[in-house]
Order: C-alpha cells, then sequence, then structure tokens
C-alpha cells in the first residue's frame, strides 16, 4: 500500500539545550546501548507523539531529561514527508507540518489538533481507513490509533510478561474490543453494519428480570439499614461524648511521660550510686591488702629483733673437738639493731592505723550508699504500683472508650454508605438501560468465540502462523537443553487466549527470554503478513528489549552466556532482509551485529542527551 510511511528523524528539543537528532531508516534500525543511556525513554518518544496519553518522563526521574519538553517526528511515505510534534507541557495537542523537520522555521505553515481530534488524523496520516469496531458484544464503536497500538508497539515490560496478550490489553471489558480490531487488520473487516440486537420483548422481560434483582438487593439493604438505625439508637451516649476522653488520652499521656523521666531519673540515680558503691568496694579490697602487707612486715620485724635478742645473750662455749674455749666476737651493734627495728615498726604500725581507719571509713559509706540505693529503690517501686495501679487502668478503660468511638463512627458511616446505595438501587430500578439476555437466546447472538471462528479468518490465521513459524526457524531459538525450536516446529494461533502456541505449549509457559522472542515473532511475522495481503498496517514495528533476557541453557562446560552468538546474529540477519518494512528494535547491549548490510545502528552507549549544552 503507498500509504505506508517509516519514522525517518526524530528530534528533541528544549529550551538552552542542544538539539537531539537521531537518524532511522527503512528496514532494520537496532537503537544499541547500556543501562539508563535512554533508550527506553526513546521509545516513549516515538509511543506519545503517535498518539500516547502520558508523555515521557512527567515525573522527570531522569535528570538529563529535564527541559527537553518538545518532540519530533519526521514520517516518509512514498511521495510525502511531514513531521508530527508533541510537546510534554501541552501534551493536549498535536502539530503537523507538512514538511521535513530540517525545514521547519517560525514561517512553516502548522496544523494543530485537539485530543478529540489527534486519533483520527493520525489514522489518516498512517493509511489507515476508519471503521467500526465491536466495543462489546451489542455495540460498537470507531476505532482509535491508541486501541491497535500493541499490534506494531511493545515496550520492556510486556514483551516478556507471562500475563500480557499480543492483542489484548489485559482488561476483561476490553477482550471483545481487542479480538474484533484483531480481525479487522487481518482480513480488513468492518463492523459498521453491525447487529446483534435484540427484541423489544427479549429487551422488556430483560429489564424486568433486572429490575426485580435490584428490587431483592434494595430489599436486603433496606434490612440492613434498619439493623444500623436501632444499633446507633442503643448506643451509650456517652460513647458520643468522646471530647473528655481524647482530653483524658493527652492528659494522660503526659502522665506517662512524666513518669518514664521520672523512672529514667531514678535508675540513672541508682547506677551512679552502684558505680561509687563498685569503687568503694575496689578500695576496701586495696586497702585490705595492704594491711596483710602490713602483717606481714610487723611479723618479719618482730621476728629480727628477737634473733637480735637472742644472738647477743648466747655464752662462750667449749669446743666440741678440741675442747677450747669459744670468743665470742662482737658482729652485730645489738643496740642499733634495735634501735632501726623499733623504728620501722614504729612506722608500720602508724601506715596499719591509717588503713584501719581508711577500711572504717570505706565501709561506713558502702553503707550509707546501700541505703540511698534502697531509697531510690522503693521510689521506683512506688512509681511502678502507681502506675499499675492507677494510670494504667485508667487508660485501658479510656482508650477502650475511644475503640468504641471509633466503632461508632464506622457504624454510622455504614449507615450512610448504605443510604447511598439504597438510593442508587432505587435510581436503577426507574432508569434501567442494561438488560439480561435470557440464556436461549444466546444461540442466535454473536459470542466471543464467534469473532475469530469463521472459515475465512482462520484461513487468514493459518497464513499468519507460517510467517511467524518461518521467522522463528530463521532465528533458531533454544526450546529446551535437548533441541531447537526449529527441529520439531509447529506454531498455532490460539483464539481462546489470543496468542501462539509453539508445539503445543503456549507462549506464556515458556522463560522470560524465549517470551520476548516470540512475541517479537507474533509482531514481525504479522507486519510482514499485511504487507504480503496487502492489508493495512502502519508499515513499521517498535519493539523494546527482545533479546535482554533470552539466555542459553547451559553448555557442556557448564557456563551459561547470555545470548549465543548464534541466535544473535541470525535474529538480526533475517530482520535486514524486511526492506519494505521498517524494524526499530532498541537493545540493552553493547553486541554490534556484524556482517550485516541494510541496518542502520544508533549507538546511545554515551547517552541519548548530551551531558553539556555545548
Amino acid at each position: 500500500m503507498d500509504s505506508r510511511f517509516y519514522i525517518s528523524k526524530i528530534r528533541i528539543e528544549g529550551e538552552n539545550k542542544k538539539t537531539v537528532n537521531i537518524k532511522l531508516s527503512k528496514g532494520l534500525n537496532v537503537i544499541l546501548g547500556s543501562s539508563d543511556c535512554g533508550k527506553s525513554h526513546l521509545y516513549k518518544i516515538i509511543y506519545f507523539v503517535l498518539g500516547g496519553s502520558k508523555a515521557p518522563d512527567e515525573e522527570q526521574t531522569i535528570p538529563e531529561s529535564k527541559d527537553y519538553n518538545t518532540y519530533y517526528l519526521e514520517i516518509t511515505g512514498k511521495n510525502k514527508v511531514y513531521t508530527l510534534r508533541r510537546s510534554r507541557i501541552s501534551k493536549s495537542q498535536l502539530y503537523i507540518y507538512e514538511t521535513n523537520i530540517d525545514d521547519i522555521n517560525d514561517k512553516t505553515e502548522v496544523k494543530d489538533y485537539p485530543n478529540s481530534k489527534i486519533s483520527s488524523e493520525l489514522l489518516k496520516r498512517l493509511g489507515i481507513k476508519e471503521r467500526k469496531v465491536l466495543q462489546n458484544l451489542h455495540k460498537i464503536g470507531n476505532l482509535t490509533i491508541s486501541h491497535f497500538k500493541r499490534l506494531f508497539f511493545v515496550n520492556e515490560d510486556d514483551v516478556s510478561s507471562e500475563k500480557k496478550s499480543p492483542i489484548l490489553s489485559g482488561q476483561y471489558i476490553d477482550t471483545t474490543r481487542g479480538r474484533s480490531i484483531f480481525k479487522c487488520f487481518l482480513d480488513d473487516s468492518d463492523y459498521s453494519s453491525f447487529d446483534n440486537q435484540i427484541s423489544d420483548e427479549i429487551v422488556e422481560t430483560s429489564q424486568q428480570y433486572t429490575k426485580e434483582y435490584i428490587k431483592t438487593l434494595l430489599n436486603e439493604a433496606e434490612k440492613r439499614q434498619k439493623t444500623y438505625e436501632e444499633q446507633i439508637e442503643n448506643l451509650d451516649t456517652n460513647v458520643l461524648n468522646i471530647t473528655t476522653a481524647y482530653k483524658r488520652r493527652d492528659e494522660i499521656k503526659n502522665i506517662i511521660i512524666n513518669f518514664e523521666i521520672d523512672i529514667n531519673n531514678l535508675t540513672e540515680e541508682k547506677k551512679k550510686l552502684n558505680d561509687k558503691l563498685q569503687q568503694n568496694q575496689i578500695l576496701y579490697n586495696r586497702f585490705h591488702l595492704l594491711k596483710e602487707y602490713c602483717d606481714n612486715d610487723l611479723k618479719r620485724i618482730d621476728f629480727i629483733k628477737e634473733g637480735n635478742y637472742q644472738f647477743n645473750n648466747l655464752k662462750d662455749l667449749n669446743c666440741p673437738l678440741c675442747g677450747c674455749t669459744t670468743e665470742k666476737k662482737e658482729i652485730v651493734n645489738y643496740e642499733a639493731v634495735e634501735q632501726a627495728v623499733n623504728y620501722e615498726r614504729n612506722k608500720i604500725l602508724t601506715n596499719l592505723n591509717d588503713l584501719n581507719k581508711s577500711i572504717d571509713d570505706v565501709i561506713s559509706d558502702v553503707y550509707i550508699l546501700k541505703k540511698e540505693v534502697n531509697v531510690i529503690d522503693d521510689k521506683i517501686n512506688e512509681q511502678l504500683d502507681n502506675y499499675k495501679l492507677n494510670i494504667e487502668p485508667e487508660l485501658i478503660k479510656n482508650e477502650a472508650i475511644i475503640a468504641k468511638y471509633i466503632d461508632t463512627q464506622i457504624l454510622i458511616k455504614n449507615k450512610e454508605n448504605n443510604e447511598q446505595l439504597i438510593e442508587k438501587f432505587k435510581y436503577d430500578i426507574k432508569n434501567i438501560k442494561d438488560f439480561v439476555i435470557p440464556e436461549d437466546e444466546q444461540a442466535n447472538k454473536l459470542t466471543l468465540k464467534d469473532i475469530l471462528s469463521s472459515e475465512e479468518t482462520t484461513n487468514k490465521i493459518s497464513l499468519l502462523e507460517k510467517e511467524i513459524q518461518s521467522l522463528i526457524k530463521e532465528w533458531e531459538i533454544e526450546l529446551d537443553k535437548d533441541s531447537k525450536l526449529q527441529n520439531e516446529l509447529l506454531v498455532e494461533f490460539d483464539t481462546d487466549i489470543c496468542d501462539i502456541k509453539v508445539n503445543g505449549r503456549p507462549r506464556s509457559s515458556f522463560g522470560q527470554g524465549v517470551r520476548a522472542i516470540l512475541y517479537t515473532a507474533f509482531l514481525v511475522g504479522f507486519l510482514k503478513y499485511c504487507i504480503k495481503n496487502n492489508l493495512q498496517h502502519p508499515g513499521f514495528t517498535v519493539i523494546d528489549s527482545p533479546l535482554t533476557t533470552y539466555k542459553k541453557h547451559k553448555i557442556k562446560n557448564g557456563k551459561n552466556e547470555d545470548l549465543n552468538k548464534e541466535t544473535h546474529q541470525l535474529f538480526y540477519e533475517s530482520l535486514s532482509k524486511l526492506i519494505n518494512e521498517q524494524i526499530i528494535i532498541i537493545e540493552n547491549s553493547d553486541k554490534y551485529p556484524e556482517n550485516i548490510s541494510n541496518i542502520n545502528i544508533v549507538d546511545l552507549e554515551d547517552g541519548l542527551f548530551p551531558v553539556s549544552n555545548q
């Protein structure tokens, strides 16, 4: 289709900031870089400009993005180039220039479109015809770009999610719409002439049934209301006067605070006294040890004195061998020794006397300190007894009053909520529009399963399955540790779960890395299918992190590589052959594809935003 286009340039501007330009091409584009370099931010920019409701980094969690508020996408078609502009500041507006980015100046004509017109204008620019899709099984609505973005956009979180279907939002109310949108692109369906209405008789019967059901709920609510009123009527009036209870609670809190302060002060004082007691005990032990030394010295002095006395009183004796009389020679001066001994003895006695006095003083101090500790213990026990006997019971009683009051408030709130529910039930009975289809009428009406079960649709799905299967074979992805997917490969699209199965296994049952690559295979396969069969599709696909989480199974040497070179290379070689489509791959890697032509590599290793404004 001639209306298909590709994104040829991205521009990011900010006041007093260096302009950021990213050039893209038709065919395969790979945006590489490590974590936190701005790759996902770039994805969000593309998504936002093409109709996304949330602007990139509205919370400004990326410091470098601050003041970068304006985003441009240059769109190139077969015979047409134009530029889209949206701003984080005025995100409710879309601006379109009928020229390329580089030719835009102050004089360039620009058209602006409010929120209500963005989707329809983008659809026209994308070459997607306006049509009706199913909102639910009984209602149709307009196709909007936000409804089918998931068919050509997938972010880092969704690509590997085990809960996300490639065509469903995950919201139950959107299930019918998601299936019908997929069918619109799969076989160019349009639900403009859709008729799944129900006869007036059925409507009347169903409405009556619904009214009766609501009346039953109303009766139950009114019974509950009566119970609430009786409970409130029987409430203790003292409970409702809560001011005194809250005031007393504050008073008790202050009492407790003062109590804790007093206890802490007494405890600290007791500690100091115990420290002094410990110091006195040490002194007492030291004094006793010195006393022992003095006692020993006295014994030594007395021994010397006695020895001196005995020596000086020795008599002359005859030699037992020769019989000669021995002469006692004056060896020691008795008087001098006696004088020295008496001096030393008196000195020791003086010290001993001082020691005994010091020991008595220490014993007296210990006695006094122990009395003071006992007094403090009595005060602490008195405080604790007062708390247990008086403060704590009053606190418990007061808190019970407050708790009862809170329960009362809850009861009153429940009564008020119930009153609102009753009013709603009464309103629904008067203004009921929805109805329940009786079971005997379901057989003649369109069901959720019918949307994708026609023979024509089944044949189209079969063609899509072949495209997906072909890609998976080319990429040679490991399914398990014993075999590769391409050896025995069967790809099926399960219309119940709206996702593919590989060899009978749902995509969600595989590991995170395989789920991401299979999701990628679905989107790329869908793009190829639409182009081959001349069906409507924007003509490009943006995929964030399809390879990041893929890991090989353990090899014989026990090592586990992040991504084998073979799969990495085959993946990009395969996508590089798609020259009539635009594939934008955003990957958290610094691993360049090797020896591949027809590939545009955008290296963001230095970051999306410049570090300075040079």
